[in-house]
C-alpha cells in the first residue's frame, strides 16, 4: 500500500515540476467528464534573434562601364578588389600624378610668350617713328610689366620644388556596381585615359511568394532590421535595407554578372531579418481570421481577452511581435477557449 502511495506521490511531483518548467497554468470548467484545459505562458521579450528565408530574385543587367585614369601617373593605391561591390562616390583608385612636368611646361610656355611680346614691343619702339611722347611712355610701361613677369616666370622654372612636385588624384565610382577585370596594381604606371577596371551596374527585383511576403512583414518597424543577402564567389554580400515599393512587392539592390548584358535571370537569394526587443509567439497560439491576427491574453484577474495584433514578421512556426499588448501572460492554445465557448 505504501509503495502505491509513493508511486502516486512521485507521479504528482513530476507533473508539478513539468508544469513549473514550462510556465503553464491550467484552468478548467466544472462540467465533469468534458474538462477543457487552457494553457497559459508568460510573455518574454527576446533581445536579438536572427532569421533567414530563401527567396526568388530576378536580376536585370546592363552594359559595363569603363573606369579610366583621368591623367597620367603611377598607381598610389588600389582601394578595391576584383568582384567587389562599390557604392557611387566611393574611391576606387588613387593616382600619384607628377605635376612638376606640368608646372615646368606651363612656366616654359609662359616665358616664351612673354619673350615674344617683349620682342615685338621693342621692335615697334625702334622702328615706329610716328609714336608720340604719350605713346612712348605707355609703351615703356608695358615693357616694364612684361619684363617683370618674365623674371617671375624664369624663377618658377628654376625653383627646385617645382621639379619634384606630385599630386594625389582620386578616381571615384560613378555608379553603384561590381568591380570587374581589375587591370592595374600598386606602383604601376598609367597614361591618361588608360583602362583601370570595368564597373558593372546592378539592379534586382524581388518577387516574394505569399508565404514569403508574410515573413518579410512590415519594413517600417523599429523592432526589426531586414537586409537582402546574396552569396557570390563564396562570399556573402549584404545589399542594403529593403524598401517597400508597392503592395505586392519589394525592391533591393542585386548583382550583375559579366557576359549577361541586357538579359535577365532568376536566382536564389536570402532575406535576413534581425528582430530586436521583440516577442516570439508560436504560430499555433495566434488565431488567424482572414488577414487579421488575434492573440488571446490573460489579465491579472484571470480573464481572457481576444486582441487584434500586427506581427513584425513570421519565420518557420513563429510570429514576431514588437509593441505587443501590455500584459504578462498569453494563451498558448486558444483552440481550447474555442471549445469551451462552444459548450
Amino acid at each position: 500500500m505504501k509503495i502505491q502511495q509513493y508511486i502516486t506521490t512521485a507521479i504528482a511531483a513530476l507533473f508539478l515540476v513539468f508544469v513549473a518548467i514550462y510556465g503553464y497554468r491550467t484552468k478548467s470548467d466544472d462540467k465533469g467528464e468534458d474538462k477543457v484545459i487552457v494553457q497559459e505562458q508568460s510573455i518574454k521579450r527576446i533581445t536579438d534573434t536572427l532569421t533567414e528565408k530563401p527567396i526568388r530574385v530576378q536580376w536585370k543587367w546592363s552594359k559595363e562601364l569603363l573606369i579610366v585614369a583621368p591623367s597620367s601617373g603611377s598607381i598610389h593605391q588600389v582601394m578595391v578588389k576584383n568582384r567587389q561591390f562599390v557604392k557611387k562616390g566611393e574611391v576606387m583608385f588613387q593616382l600619384l600624378r607628377d605635376v612638376s612636368k606640368v608646372n615646368l611646361d606651363a612656366a616654359s610656355k609662359r616665358v616664351a610668350e612673354l619673350e615674344q611680346d617683349i620682342l615685338e614691343l621693342e621692335k615697334k619702339q625702334d622702328t615706329d617713328k610716328t609714336l608720340t611722347d604719350a605713346q612712348q611712355v605707355n609703351l615703356n610701361s608695358r615693357l616694364g610689366v612684361l619684363r617683370h613677369a618674365l623674371v617671375l616666370a624664369k624663377q618658377v622654372m628654376n625653383d627646385p620644388e617645382s621639379k619634384t612636385s606630385t599630386q594625389i588624384v582620386n578616381v571615384y565610382a560613378p555608379i553603384d556596381g561590381l568591380v570587374d577585370h581589375l587591370s592595374v596594381a600598386f606602383g604601376g604606371e598609367v597614361g591618361a585615359k588608360q583602362l583601370l577596371s570595368y564597373l558593372i551596374p546592378y539592379q534586382a527585383e524581388v518577387f516574394p511568394t505569399a508565404e514569403q511576403a508574410k515573413y518579410i512583414g512590415r519594413p517600417d518597424s523599429n523592432h526589426v532590421q531586414r537586409s537582402f543577402l546574396f552569396n557570390y564567389n563564396n562570399q556573402n554580400y549584404v545589399l542594403g535595407e529593403l524598401q517597400k515599393e508597392k503592395e505586392d512587392g519589394y525592391t533591393a539592390q542585386g548583382i550583375g554578372l559579366k557576359g549577361a548584358y541586357n538579359d535577365t535571370l532568376t536566382l536564389q537569394a536570402m532575406f535576413v531579418s534581425r528582430y530586436k526587443n521583440s516577442v516570439a509567439i508560436p504560430q499555433t497560439s495566434v488565431e488567424v481570421v482572414g488577414d487579421q491576427l488575434y492573440l488571446w491574453t490573460v489579465d491579472s484577474q484571470g480573464e481572457y481577452k481576444k486582441n487584434e495584433v500586427m506581427a513584425l514578421g513570421q519565420a518557420d512556426d513563429t510570429y514576431y511581435f514588437g509593441d505587443i499588448l501590455d500584459v504578462e501572460t498569453f494563451v498558448l492554445n486558444p483552440i481550447a477557449i474555442k471549445k469551451e465557448e462552444a459548450k
